[in-house]
């Protein structure tokens, strides 16, 4: 296993760059956002898109003490440059996914641009899923060559790295709203009460439909239950809920603001390898 001596990439000191200057600059939620694209097999095969929340890197988590505004969650691993953000076990991104992973890997690319540092990067890799240990995908999560590179500090260097905290972690911070979107029925299936909405988004009165959705649109937080359906419902949200890994093998970085590009590329085959970086044209 590698150490944490395993360079930290520029491509990623920018974006915790970016995303504290977004941050400071009033793009609090924005800088996080980004599409996310994934390709369905197929003749022709069909490419979808769509926008998801950065939900950081894998064993990070924000410090204020840290000079880069981040440290490791587990004190025996290091920093990793797998992104994380988060998706329903059953949507359709999910099982295109899953498709895709059968043909030689589930390859896609996250296309990020950050207005107050005025820099895009195309960031292309393979996604892992990583749903509840019950579930039948979990074993197939490659989880010892996606863990992060151990601590030199550490005097567990056989220690494996806990997969499900990285995964429970994220859950228990999403927002009530997020909780309870993963209660509802199948993403993309028909409306139960289909044959009596009116109008369709864009349209109608404003905020949330809570007459004609027989789902909660919220749900606490996991521990802050307040009866029995409330648990039942986090229980269903938990298990649909899978952490998106995403192993970065390319970046294409584009300064805007500087007019400069370089293309970063990793050196090996596993997310703690060397990164090379080459300047070419804008």
């Amino acid at each position: 296993m590698a150490t944490n001596t395993s360079p930290n990439p520029r491509w990623k000191e920018l974006i915790a760059d970016g995303i504290a200057k977004g941050f400071k600059e009033g793009e609090k939620t924005s800088v996080l956002y980004y599409p996310l694209a994934t390709v369905t097999p197929g003749t022709p095969p069909q490419p979808h898109v769509r926008y998801v929340v950065h939900r950081g890197f894998v064993n990070e988590q924000r410090s204020k003490d840290s000079p880069s505004g981040v440290e490791p969650y587990d004190k025996d691993f290091g920093s990793s440059v797998c992104l994380l953000t988060t998706t329903d076990v059953r949507a359709p991104k999910a099982q295109q996914m899953v498709e895709t992973a059968k043909q030689g890997g589930a390859n896609g690319e996250i296309s990020w641009w950050m207005e107050s540092s005025q820099l895009q990067f195309r960031i292309s890799g393979l996604f892992h899923l990583l749903p509840t240990p019950s579930h039948p995908l979990f074993k197939d999560f490659p989880k010892e060559r996606l863990a992060p590179p151990s601590s030199s500090s550490s005097s567990s260097s056989s220690k494996p790295f806990d997969w499900a905290q990285e995964r429970t972690r994220v859950y228990e911070k999403l927002s009530p709203g997020l909780l309870a979107s993963f209660a509802r029925p199948v993403p993309g299936s028909e409306h139960p009460n289909a044959s009596k909405l009116e109008g369709g988004p864009g349209e109608g009165t404003e905020g949330k439909d809570e007459k004609n959705s027989p789902w909660p649109l919220e749900l606490p937080q996991p521990g802050k239950e307040e009866n029995e359906e409330q648990k039942r419902l986090l229980a269903e949200s938990e298990k649909n809920f899978a952490l998106l890994v995403f192993e970065p093998y390319q970046v294409d970085l584009v300064d805007l603001g500087r007019d400069q590009r370089s293309i970063f590329e990793r050196k090996g085959d596993g997310p703690n390898c060397e990164w090379s970086e080459r300047r070419v044209v804008p």
